[in-house]
């Protein structure tokens, strides 16, 4: 089980952030981003098979099945059955259960199809789901929704797009990336700490960026608008997630929320604090995403050397 808690660092001052914990997503690796993706920055073309995935992709395990959501608020769909008690769809017959997928196809130009599963609210949560688009419309998208802000990620045959929601005026531009989706499988993650969100495809972190205001009401949804009325737009999910996670096993205990840490060029001693249920696993370190070292459960603590001026994400995961 990943456990993993951040801090914003700064050398002038550090500010806690973030704090959260769910299930292990495999080794640790070195990866690029992890800043958020501001409206003015520039679009590229990131090829996915050319990156080391970060995570093992959930596997689609009927045995995996919690039926309603776990204690905590998680759950885990793998649509095992003909018909679902969970999601619920605003179109009668779009939404079908057949072959261990989920399909949704909208057939209106001029409305819609939404099928959603509610969620319990946490400021750091995963959702992962695995999505097959077999005819692309007007619009295609997957999001999670709550405490009036979502993050939405719309859905194209060679590119993603984040934004924009048009109930926030303060986001002026959606944010493209351009990459090979087609009509193949690929896995989706949702990581969400606090109002920034991590998109993951297929194990690789192609950006982070904000959850936007809405009137959506809270929830796991996908959603397709079709072109015209001859053109429909259908898709397929195998399985759906959402894991809420917490903060009582794993804290970044020093440096403290909002410590100040020097000025120019500065050592820093990470130390964490960690529950007795993770003492099998040792405590790894990232620096604004970057891979920085491991310590064992028994003497969590890492020195990092020589931090320039300027701002860091630091955070911890076993």
């Amino acid at each position: 089980m990943k456990k993993y808690i951040s801090v914003l660092l700064l050398l002038a001052m550090l500010m806690g952030i973030l704090a959260s914990c769910g299930k292990k997503d495999g080794a640790a690796t070195e990866t690029d981003g992890g800043n958020p993706v501001l409206p003015n920055e520039g679009d590229g073309w990131v090829d996915i098979w050319d990156e080391d995935p970060v995570f093992t992709p959930l596997t689609n395990d009927k045995a995996l099945d919690t039926e309603g959501q776990t204690a905590n608020g998680s759950w885990f769909d793998s649509f095992k059955s003909t018909k679902s008690f969970f999601w619920v769809s605003d179109t009668a017959g779009a939404v079908t259960y057949q072959d261990g997928c989920m399909k949704l196809k909208a057939t209106d130009p001029y409305s819609s199809v939404t099928v959603s599963r509610t969620v319990k609210a946490a400021d750091h949560y995963e959702a992962e789901i695995r999505l097959k688009m077999d005819y692309f419309g007007n619009a295609n998208a997957f999001y999670v929704s709550m405490k009036g802000k979502r993050a939405v990620v719309y859905l194209y045959e060679s590119k993603l797009r984040v934004g924009m929601e048009s109930t926030d005026p303060e986001y002026v531009r959606a944010e493209y990336v351009y990459v090979d989706i087609g009509y193949d499988w690929h896995t989706y993650r949702l990581v969400g700490r606090d109002e920034l969100i991590d998109l993951y495809v297929d194990g690789v972190l192609l950006l982070t960026f904000e959850a936007q205001k809405t009137g959506v009401r809270d929830g796991f949804g996908v959603f397709a608008d079709p072109i015209s009325e001859f053109s429909a737009t259908e898709c397929q999910v195998e399985y759906a997630s959402y894991t809420v996670m917490g903060s009582d096993l794993l804290q970044i205990t020093s440096p403290a929320k909002g410590a100040v840490c020097g000025e120019g060029v500065a050592d820093v001693t990470v130390t964490c604090e960690v529950s007795e249920t993770l003492s099998a696993q040792d405590v790894q370190f990232y620096l604004n995403d970057l891979y920085v070292g491991s310590a064992k459960t028994s003497a969590p603590t890492l020195e990092l050397k020589g931090l320039t001026s300027g701002a860091y994400t630091l955070w911890a995961r076993c």
